[in-house]
């Protein structure tokens, strides 16, 4: 680290629930947070859409950025260097001038029959090259869907970017896609870590997509007018990061061939760490890349985390806020364990080649008048439920790696929960590591500002010394018997499930 570096690092971190900024010191010390909730809209004429206000989202951002400085108690002067990171599969539209033409979350489905006709013309080699499917999810196909509905606003379309890179765009003015970024958008040939060019140009995709960099690279510096609406300093480095999953794998430490990080927030990816890509045959996972030099990523994505069980305390309890989620713990453990109350609320094993909407509920013993399921055990089940959907990706990971886990270490705002954390140990049979510090995407995002910003001399040197600590969760040996034959009643119900299905 350069001697007199300024002392602290912001992260910009656009969630799928809310938007955060976030300021580290160099140890990847929390000193400043403030957040809000961020919620897309849907327009009246596009029913499958969901879309965000740009302006609305810059000006709350700033006003965020503000926040955590004065929280931090540091002026724009003691940063270091800027990042953002964002929810995956979200996209920006600029015309020439940078003005945002459209923008969209990826709760975004507007695309679903353009992306069906993808996957019905090429989904085959989409997904053998991107390691990405269904298309209606990425940006071939969203770009279509407004060449065929908006074609006088694509014709003004100049650049594409994911929405941490337009985050970085409002800070810098500087138009980058960053590469891991870019893969979740499924734009890179996964293989070569490239821009897929020729798959691109058989789906009619054009040439906007602005200049790939690497994770930890310098894209600019923060314009005047950002600074002003900010606090933070004009020339600041802004660095490239990348999504939020692979920025909380770094938040978590997993770096290495073989670890799994679970990025438990409003969804569940399962994220192992690879050397070299590998595209299932089966068409269950996703493949990516690990900001890490060379690094990639096998997912299995146990889908509804977060959402499904803010649902269940908001039914249950009337609201979802912090209080309430404090009284849903207190009556989840009070609860007995493995109750004969089972939840599908959600969280299932991926199937990325099969995914749709399917039957759900909860299960449980009748009649009421003898036993019955109250709220303790409610919602202890839905905790039950992530936990198994959690073991059986694991498991999914591994099959098709062809590997067991060397470690596997969980974070974001689900792993809050200490009862969580045990039954995901017990259920999997598995030691976890649990991140001491809950804001692991926005922790990776300031790793890779560290690195960029010249603090660390690479992202791998600024992971380790910066990543959140963990605190190990070892399963009990009796509860681990006991969860197995859950388990095993949970996948054989699921399967069941899954058979209703067919009357939606």
């Amino acid at each position: 680290m350069p001697k007199g570096a300024p002392p602290h690092i912001l992260a910009i971190d656009l969630g799928s629930g809310s938007v955060r900024a976030a300021v580290f010191d160099l140890k990847g010390r929390l000193q400043g947070l403030a957040s809000a909730p961020l919620t897309p809209t849907t327009p009246r004429d596009v029913p499958l859409g969901k879309e965000f206000n740009p302006t609305a989202v810059w000006r709350q951002v700033a006003g965020l950025v503000a926040a955590a400085l004065k929280k931090a108690r540091t002026g724009g002067g003691g940063i270091a260097g800027v990042a953002a990171t964002s929810q995956r599969e979200g996209i920006a539209l600029l015309d020439a001038k940078g003005k945002t033409l459209a923008m969209g979350p990826n709760s975004d489905t507007r695309a679903f029959f353009e992306g069906q006709a993808i996957d019905e013309e090429r989904g085959a080699a989409v997904y053998r090259v991107t390691g990405h499917t269904p298309s209606l999810l990425f940006a071939p196909a969203k770009l279509r869907w407004l060449q065929q509905q908006r074609p006088a606003v694509a014709a003004w379309v100049a650049s594409i970017l994911s929405l941490d890179g337009w985050l970085a765009f409002q800070v810098s003015g500087e138009r980058a896609l960053e590469s891991s970024a870019a893969a979740e958008l499924g734009l890179v040939d996964i293989s070569s870590r490239a821009l897929a060019r020729d798959l691109l140009g058989s789906l009619g995709f054009p040439s906007i997509v602005p200049p790939l960099v690497q994770p930890g690279r310098r894209i600019g510096a923060v314009t005047k007018a950002a600074a002003a609406a900010t606090g933070l300093r004009a020339g600041t480095p802004v660095i490239a990061a990348g999504p939020d999953t692979q920025c909380a794998l770094l938040g978590m430490g997993v770096r290495a061939p073989g670890e799994i990080g679970i990025v438990a927030g409003t969804t569940a990816p399962v994220q192992m760490a690879l050397d070299a890509p590998i595209i299932d045959e089966k068409i269950r996972t996703w493949s990516g890349l690990h900001l890490t030099q060379k690094g990639w990523v096998l997912e299995s994505n146990a889908s509804d985390a977060g959402t499904a069980y803010a649902w269940l305390v908001a039914t249950l309890l009337g609201r979802a806020d912090v209080t309430a989620f404090a009284e849903a713990e207190r009556l989840a453990a009070k609860a007995p364990a493995r109750a004969g109350t089972l939840a599908f609320l959600g969280p299932q094993r991926a199937d990325m080649g099969n995914i749709g909407p399917k039957m759900g509920g909860l299960l449980f013993p009748i009649p009421l008048s003898i036993g019955g399921a109250d709220r303790g055990r409610l919602l202890r089940a839905a905790k039950e439920n992530l936990a198994f959907a959690l073991r059986a990706n694991i498991e999914q990971v591994e099959e098709i790696a062809q590997r067991k886990a060397t470690r596997i270490s969980i974070g974001g705002g689900m792993a809050k929960s200490a009862l969580l954390c045990r039954i995901i140990a017990d259920t999997a049979n598995r030691e976890i590591a649990i991140a001491r510090e809950a804001e692991v995407a926005a922790l990776g995002a300031a790793i890779c500002a560290a690195a960029g910003a010249g603090c660390f001399s690479d992202i791998e040197t600024a992971s380790r010394a910066m990543h959140s600590p963990e605190r190990i969760v070892r399963p009990r040996a009796s509860e681990a018997l006991e969860c197995q034959e859950h388990y095993e009643k949970w996948q054989g119900l699921t399967k069941q499930m899954d058979g209703l299905s067919s009357f939606l």
